[in-house]
């Protein structure tokens, strides 16, 4: 698995800088956004499964949660591929070739690029766990609550807060921690690109 890179001695010091910056960020951001995709991707796979497997006690409404938390993770999978690709620019810029190295404004433009994926995916998240926590507040603490007047004091499954809207509502906030961490770490990328000398 280790690649033999070209001797970087013979680069100017901001290339390296920025060639290290590229590598180490992106296997940072790779990684961390991985993890907590797949714990997000578990979650949302115990949430959909309890819906499917027992329709009848399933929350209504919480579908919109789920189709959001899939497109945020859709998105999630897109910026983690972005972070591999910070690697292999961070490789190909130590290259001793000026006119094979990838241009800065190519890189930035990628970066960018990550940035407003990590933003979609984030507003997607928002979006998907806003709904279930609506849905779940609006028909199951206030609809059927017996103090306003609007409920009764029935308990049964269809008037509790069911263990499948909690893993929905953690699959959107995983998803929402992964793409404030891919878009907190793609902003300071771009920062010491830009302001690199």
């Amino acid at each position: 698995m280790s690649k033999q890179l070209p001797n970087s001695s013979s680069l100017p010091p901001g290339i390296q800088r920025v060639s290290r910056t590229l590598k180490w960020t992106g296997l940072i951001g790779f990684w961390l956004q991985l993890i907590t995709g797949v714990v997000s991707g578990v979650f949302l796979v115990i949430a959909a499964a309890s819906n499917i497997l027992a329709p009848k006690q399933a929350t209504q409404g919480t579908e919109f949660g789920i189709f959001f938390a899939i497109c945020a993770l859709i998105c999630l999978g897109v910026s983690i591929y972005f972070y591999y690709r910070y690697t292999q620019i961070g490789d190909l810029l130590r290259n001793p070739n000026a006119a094979a190295r990838p241009k800065k404004t190519d890189t930035l433009k990628l970066i960018k690029l990550g940035r407003i994926v990590n933003i979609t995916g984030t507003a997607l998240s928002i979006v998907g766990t806003q709904s279930v926590v609506g849905v779940i507040l609006l028909f199951k603490a206030v609809v059927q609550n017996p103090f306003l007047g609007l409920g009764t004091t029935n308990q049964n499954a269809t008037t509790l807060v069911l263990p499948a809207d909690m893993f929905n509502i953690a699959a959107n906030t995983a998803t929402v921690t992964a793409h404030f961490t891919g878009l907190l770490i793609t902003l300071w990328l771009i920062d010491r690109i830009e302001h690199n000398n």
